[in-house]
């Protein structure tokens, strides 16, 4: 009688872990559906979507962060550094930004995620030229859109759910000027700081930046951006040239894009490309070999950044996760096997 208790003990606890499991794969669903829903968020304007490959990481990492915490270059990044050297290649008419994509300022945490070593190797043309087409591209709205001076990618205005990735609102923290990485460690910029202390307010239209994709220089913004074309370019004496915007100077409150055209609204780097972008490339630097005429710009160092190391780098991952969320599987397992044991040691088995 006893072993026939125990028998329907047991039957009845694997009743109940049955059902957790079935609730656990309606959970699992559900938040597949939902990390969907937002991917489709995502709004692009047009087919004519000027888009580059990306890269993983395959060097070293900072290693996690605590949200809101900052953390000062170079001290705080260990063996971490910065490494960026820019090359002019007069023959091969390319102006080439190899780096690791490691910011070289400080920088305030928004999630977990610290920065990881890439090997970019951004390709542009030396004398970008105005593109022929009628409609200027449209840039990517996650991808990379330009490169700073300091060999960080900088991407487009939204995130992966489709928000303002430049402004502060009740749905979306704002990125800050220095910059933040999804859970591949992939940093990068969003809005016109370019990693520069202080707000973009601050900054003069004379301030070089970086280069926009085209291969057109991008400066500081200008105080009346009404003399900016719907790219954010203007003709100066050396040439077509991009400023980024102030907050202040994009309607954040519009919609990302108007209609199928290819200007986009929320342009606080670049509205659209001006330029021809056929030269343009974005490739490994582990596998790919400069050209022989390159040499490096004026004012460059192969000199690598040094500081007195405060902790071990961590290695690179190897998977991607959805940023600032649980990771599901183990959840869920570890859930599962905590039910288990205790309702073996309610029937006296565990």
């Amino acid at each position: 009688r006893h072993s026939e208790s125990t028998s329907l003990t047991v039957f009845y606890a694997t009743m109940i872990v049955f059902r957790i499991l079935l609730l656990l794969g309606l959970f699992v669903s559900i938040e597949a559906n939902s990390v969907r829903g937002r991917d489709l968020q995502v709004s692009r304007c047009s087919t004519n979507i000027a888009r580059f490959s990306g890269l993983g990481a395959s060097g070293s990492c900072f290693g996690d962060m605590n949200r809101g915490q900052t953390y000062t270059y170079p001290n705080d990044f260990g063996m971490v550094l910065n490494q960026v050297e820019i090359y002019v290649c007069p023959t091969s008419q390319k102006r080439i930004i190899v780096s690791n994509g490691i910011p070289d300022h400080d920088v305030m945490a928004i999630n977990r995620n610290g920065p990881c070593e890439l090997p970019w190797m951004v390709t542009l043309p030396l004398s970008p030229m105005l593109s022929s087409s009628d409609q200027p591209a449209e840039p990517s709205p996650l991808g990379i859109v330009a490169i700073s001076l300091n060999g960080v990618p900088v991407f487009g205005a939204q995130e992966s759910n489709g928000e303002n990735a430049a402004e502060e609102d009740d749905a979306t923290q704002g990125v800050p000027f220095s910059g933040h990485a999804g859970s591949a460690g992939v940093w990068h910029y969003h809005s016109g700081e370019f990693g520069r202390v202080g707000s973009v307010d601050e900054h003069t239209s004379d301030v070089h930046l970086g280069y926009a994709m085209d291969g057109f220089p991008i400066y500081g913004p200008v105080s009346d951006d009404g003399t900016l074309d719907e790219c954010n370019g203007v003709m100066s004496a050396e040439g077509y040239r991009y400023h980024v915007r102030t907050l202040s100077q994009v309607d954040s409150t519009s919609p990302y894009c108007t209609g199928d055209s290819t200007v986009v609204n929320w342009k606080y780097v670049v509205g659209c490309f001006k330029g021809d972008l056929s030269q343009s490339a974005v490739a490994d630097s582990t596998t790919e070999t400069l050209p022989g005429d390159c040499v490096l710009e004026s004012g460059m160092t192969t000199d690598d950044p040094t500081s007195s190391p405060v902790s071990d780098p961590t290695a690179a991952p190897t998977e991607d996760e959805t940023d600032d969320t649980i990771n599901c599987s183990g959840f869920i397992r570890c859930l599962v096997e905590t039910v288990i044991r205790i309702i073996l040691e309610l029937i006296g088995l565990a």
